[in-house]
């Protein structure tokens, strides 16, 4: 788990029982609850409340168990989320988890002070459908250096008959789905820092690593001063969204003008 400028990241919850640290019975949808429960006091343990939640990855064990897990998680985050904001899901298959766990949970949250900004939509580009939610919090560093950071979530829907992914056209639609993210969410300004990408795909694909990460950071901006993204391809079992067969999240910075509109 961390905490800082804002942000909380809490990783690596299972369906345990707090008193007994064994796992609940009773199949996928007690241990999917009581892990989300158990990230919320893990939260709640770092100043901040559930409710500030912006984003929720699971991990499933079984194929059989990735609709309960979904509908679970997204029961949980409707109660959970403030106004028409949704906090983004993604739901994945892996081949085990820790203490033969059934599901496990990460979420990240923001400070309640926080300027949130969230956006879902669709990005059609040649050969690669997306859809897209993306959202933004604002930090400040000394008297005028605002800086909104920005967290895309991209699953690729298939676009005919199969499900393959046209790598050769992913990095377009990447810089396409970045680019309406940053203008939705008024992040318009020099990047502070570097971008990091994140790609889940299915293993079955046929598609080699290496492949996957180059079409990575070829549709990754470049970080400040040039700097080249950092990106990781991390095959998994499936997708648990319809049919697709790969999943994303890009991290990226912005800076923003001063309260009195200048931006140096």
């Amino acid at each position: 788990m961390t905490s800082a400028d804002g942000l909380a990241h809490v990783a690596g919850n299972l369906g345990l029982v707090p008193h007994t640290m064994r796992l609940v019975g009773g199949g996928v949808e007690p241990q999917t609850r009581l892990a989300l429960a158990n990230s919320a006091a893990v939260l709640g343990g770092l100043g901040f409340r559930a409710e500030w939640a912006l984003a929720l990855l699971c991990y499933v064990r079984h194929p059989s168990d990735l609709s309960a897990a979904q509908r679970t998680c997204r029961a949980w985050l409707s109660r959970q989320a403030q106004g028409a904001r949704r906090p983004a899901l993604l739901v994945l298959q892996v081949g085990g988890l820790p203490m033969g766990a059934l599901v496990e949970a990460q979420l990240e949250a923001c400070t309640g002070d926080a300027a949130v900004l969230a956006e879902e939509w669709e990005q059609e580009s040649p050969g690669v459908r997306l859809r897209c939610s993306a959202y933004a919090v604002d930090s400040t560093a000394g008297a005028t250096e605002r800086t909104r950071r920005v967290r895309l979530q991209c699953v690729a829907l298939p676009t005919g008959e199969g499900s393959a992914v046209d790598l050769a056209h992913l990095p377009g639609a990447m810089r396409a789905a970045t680019a309406a993210a940053l203008a939705r969410l008024g992040a318009v300004g020099p990047l502070r820092g570097g971008s990091f990408a994140r790609g889940f795909y299915d293993a079955s694909i046929g598609v080699a690593h290496g492949a996957i990460e180059r079409a990575l950071r070829e549709g990754s901006p470049g970080g400040e001063g040039g700097a080249a993204p950092v990106v990781m391809a991390v095959p998994v079992e499936r997708i648990g969204h319809r049919r697709a067969r790969l999943a994303l999240q890009l991290q990226v910075a912005v800076a923003l003008p001063g309260e009195d509109g200048d931006d140096d």
